[in-house]
């Protein structure tokens, strides 16, 4: 069996002579070094970062320039988010958005889109009714041009097809709209065409602008049908719920669907 042998030699600490004179400066020079080593440091780690962040916003800009230049979808989604917005403007509340890709189609092509809206009993949805109030057909022509306003606003141009039917509905719109507001017996085919286009440039403008203060809204419906193809209405109802607000409180709490502000006189002299 082994024995054990106790340590008794212990590392012995020298004591500095009272005497002895500390050199403070070289001291000084050293925490002086050491504190700049720690700074350069700090410096060097925060130019890391930077540079890293900046490397991960470039990837996101061509990544975002390359789906804007050519996703069909997202295309899509921001004309479907345009009509919902405009939309809600008038006091339509959104059921839903549902995106499908249509089969054999191109990255660029559009995708199918279904749009679903809640009509207030008794409201007038058809287009061109002779029995609606001309108000009501400038909103419709309005939705009927809200996809490609939006989509020229938000990406820049758009799509070659896809807005002949909505082209014709609201020139069909904005015709209806002259005969109901304006008395144009007097006036030529020519003078009531130009009366016509007059009223498509107003109301394009009119939908620009509404659009445009709704760039926030826009996103973020956009960004969701980029993650799902499907919103529900408790979805809508969460990014409209700013715009319906607004509505309500512009006619005092009245869910009747009308426009915020009716068009020009364009009788009048410019």
């Amino acid at each position: 069996m082994g024995r054990y042998i106790a340590h008794t030699r212990r590392k012995l600490k020298l004591k500095v002579s009272p005497t002895e004179p500390v050199d403070v400066a070289s001291v000084e020079a050293r925490e002086r070094d050491i504190e700049a080593q720690r700074r350069a440091g700090r410096r060097e780690l925060a130019r890391a970062r930077a540079e890293k962040e900046m490397r991960a916003q470039m990837r996101r800009l061509r990544k975002s320039e390359f789906v804007v230049d050519l996703s069909g979808r997202r295309r899509t989604a921001v004309r479907a988010a345009g009509i919902a917005l405009i939309s809600a403007t008038a006091g339509l509340r959104t059921l839903g958005i549902s995106l499908r890709r249509l089969p054999e189609s191109a990255t660029v092509d559009l995708w199918g889109a279904d749009v679903r809206f809640e009509i207030p009993k008794g409201f007038t949805y058809y287009v061109n009714d002779p029995l609606a109030p001309a108000d009501i057909d400038a909103m419709h022509a309005m939705r009927a041009l809200a996809p490609r306003v939006a989509e020229r606003l938000f990406l820049g141009s758009a799509s070659k097809t896809g807005d002949e039917n909505n082209l014709h509905a609201a020139q069909c719109l904005a015709e209806s709209y002259i005969h109901k507001s304006f008395d144009i017996r007097a006036l030529t085919p020519d003078e009531t065409c130009r009366l016509r286009l007059s009223l498509l440039v107003d109301l394009q403008n009119a939908t620009a602008s509404r659009l445009g203060c709704l760039r926030d809204e826009l996103t973020q419906i956009v960004d969701a049908l980029m993650l799902k193809t499907k919103l529900s209405r408790s979805e809508c109802d969460g990014f409209l719920a700013k715009v319906y607000a607004g509505f309500e409180q512009h006619y005092d709490h009245k869910p009747e669907p009308r426009l915020f502000l009716p068009p020009r006189d364009l009788t009048a002299p410019s």
